[in-house]
């Protein structure tokens, strides 16, 4: 895991602690579309 990919991960935390549910849902989206290509990468 590189450092950007877990910079990424703890803006998805801080989202979700501040409780933005519909942001982290779009967001998620994109994480699971980026995990993807960091798998296949």
């Amino acid at each position: 895991m590189n450092y950007d990919f877990a910079l990424f991960m703890l803006v998805l935390l801080v989202l979700a602690i501040i409780g933005k549910p519909d942001v982290l849902r779009e967001v998620a989206k994109l994480a699971k579309e980026i995990a993807s290509v960091f798998g296949k990468g």
